[in-house]
């Protein structure tokens, strides 16, 4: 080799040499600062409580959903906490796709917010160690900071139209501190199997003049408005629980009531029509027409008021038969009615067959003493879960429907404190129980106390400002109220949620295979009325079952 090759040779080797040096040290430094810098992190399920402050233990559960179409599936990302703050802590999610096609807007990245108990007007079953934050709002995705040795949750939802296909798909959450970051995977399995969207009568109350006081509507007919309440009712079929206590209640407190109004000597129908067909579309199974005042015997109500409300009986219940849903229509009777109002309550039953005998009355009772003294006097019992085995009426044939309530307290329930499990079971033990629908008595009764206070954190905290109202954290409270109107969903609502789909998945093994089948499926995971598995991955085995079962009986 000449002299001058040889050279240029040993130069360029020694430039190879130099440059895979520096590469390498580059290499080093990078992974050094990975192996720094990366952002821990755990996934946990939707239905564990994930106290921010206070040591716990909980079961990681892979990146994986599996669901059927037409469900939302939830689970949370928890950072590990730290000995000091992270700043500009910022979530990205990327768009669900199968490698072939991407779809937008099905995964919603939301901050797991947080509200104090405090050590006021507490009930003597409640414990003096729970007061401290509890997880519930859920805030909407922004820049974020953490406090030192907090345990920060973020909330991951995907949701799988009835409309896509069946298959394996991926989605992929970056979330960045600062020069840290994480990027994590997610696996998501697309049953060949679509969930049924109308098959139970469930419903709530959520009370217009609360909505319309909070976000300053004076005119609750306008378009505004209905407009407003049409955005959250939304949201209420979207969880599984309409509004159809008081959407459609044209008589309460012993007059005419939004939506229905008198024009002209006449009753005006067209709000009520409105929303009518918006809770149709939305396959609403019943709603409750008028409610009879809670504390007011019978022979106390005026005799005009009286005439009034046969008069909106009869002429709403023929406008309802014009359209063919008159039988979806209902009278609420007294509300909790004590022992001295038992009398009453048969009263109002027959005063309202008196004037449309095929309407149904809905009675809520919360002692069971009530349904035998009632015998023969309600035509659908809406009774408290914690008090059923007490009733009688299990396997007596009659039409039934669960609640809670602060009052009995017993699990399960949808308390703040409660654990995470106790909304979801509901849709199991329904199932069980053969119960067919569950009704809540407030969306957002706690609202009276906040206004027009700031509750919602600052820009980068999630700790809010809420204020507790006159019952037990969380009771009546399903809903926060979000900016410019936007719904902020909580935590026992998304949980509650999911237990109806998997109600509505084990009453289609029950319809496509048999009622053996469904009820080997939840006898696993529901002992009895205070009896349960408290495994999150014991609900994704049997669900996984359900699957088996269902894409292999596919019609």
């Amino acid at each position: 080799m000449p002299r001058s090759g040889l050279k240029c040779f040993l130069t360029n080797r020694k430039l190879k040499r130099t440059q895979f040096a520096f590469i390498a040290v580059i290499i080093l430094v990078f992974s050094c600062r990975s192996g720094k810098e990366k952002i821990g992190y755990k996934l946990v399920s939707s239905t564990t409580k994930v106290v921010p402050d206070r040591p716990f233990e909980f079961d990681s559960i892979p990146p994986r959903f599996s669901m059927a179409k037409g469900e939302s599936e939830s689970l949370q990302i928890i950072l590990d906490p730290l000995d000091t703050s992270r700043e500009q802590v910022e979530v990205y999610a990327s768009q669900l796709s199968n490698g072939e096609q991407k779809y937008e807007g099905l995964i919603d990245v939301r901050l797991v917010g947080y509200v104090e108990t405090v050590d006021q007007n507490r009930w003597d079953w409640q414990k003096p160690e729970d007061i401290g934050w509890w997880p519930d709002p859920l805030l909407p995705n922004r820049p974020f900071s953490i406090p030192k040795k907090w345990t920060q949750s973020i909330w991951v939802t995907i949701e799988a139209p009835v409309n896509i296909e069946a298959g394996q798909y991926q989605f992929e959450i970056t979330i960045t501190s600062n020069d840290q970051s994480v990027d994590i995977l997610f696996s998501v399995d697309i049953w060949d199997y679509a969930i049924s969207q109308g098959q139970m009568h469930n419903m709530a109350w959520m009370p217009p003049e609360i909505l319309g006081k909070y976000y300053s509507h004076d005119n609750m007919f306008s378009d505004e408005f209905i407009s407003l309440y049409k955005h959250w009712a939304d949201f209420a079929f979207d969880h599984g629980l309409p509004p159809a206590a008081d959407m459609l209640c044209g008589w309460k407190d012993e007059d005419i009531s939004w939506p229905i109004r008198k024009v002209n000597g006449k009753l005006d129908f067209t709000r009520f029509d409105e929303l009518l067909e918006f809770g149709l579309e939305r396959g609403m199974k019943e709603f409750v027409l008028a409610i009879f005042p809670r504390r007011k015997s019978f022979n106390s109500l005026d005799e005009n008021q009286k005439r009034m409300m046969q008069e909106y009986l009869s002429t709403t219940y023929q406008h309802l038969s014009e359209k063919g849903v008159e039988d979806r229509a209902m009278v609420y009777n007294i509300d909790e009615p004590p022992e001295s109002l038992f009398e009453s309550c048969k009263q109002n039953y027959n005063y309202i067959k008196s004037i449309i005998p095929e309407c149904k009355v809905y009675q809520c009772l919360n002692n069971v003493e009530g349904i035998e003294a009632l015998k023969g006097y309600a035509d659908i019992w809406d009774v408290y879960i914690p008090q059923y085995a007490k009733t009688g009426l299990m396997g007596s044939g009659e039409e039934i429907r669960w609640a809670v309530c602060v009052w009995p307290h017993d699990s399960p329930n949808l308390f703040t404190e409660y654990d995470g499990l106790d909304p979801r079971i509901i849709g199991w033990l329904m199932h069980k129980y053969k119960i067919k629908g569950f009704e809540y008595w407030n969306y957002f009764h706690s609202w009276k106390e906040n206004m027009p206070f700031e509750w919602l954190p600052q820009e980068s905290v999630t700790t809010t400002h809420w204020k507790k109202g006159k019952y037990v954290e969380g009771d009546g409270l399903l809903v926060y109220p979000g900016p410019e109107g936007l719904p902020l969903s909580s935590i026992r609502l998304e949980n509650l949620r999911d237990g109806f789909e998997d109600y509505r998945l084990l009453a289609a093994v029950e319809n496509r295979i048999n009622m053996e089948s469904a009820q080997n499926l939840v006898s696993q995971i529901v002992y009895d009325l205070d009896q349960w598995e408290t495994s999150p991955m014991k609900i994704k085995e049997i669900r996984n079952e359900i699957k088996d079962l269902l894409q292999t009986h596919v019609k």
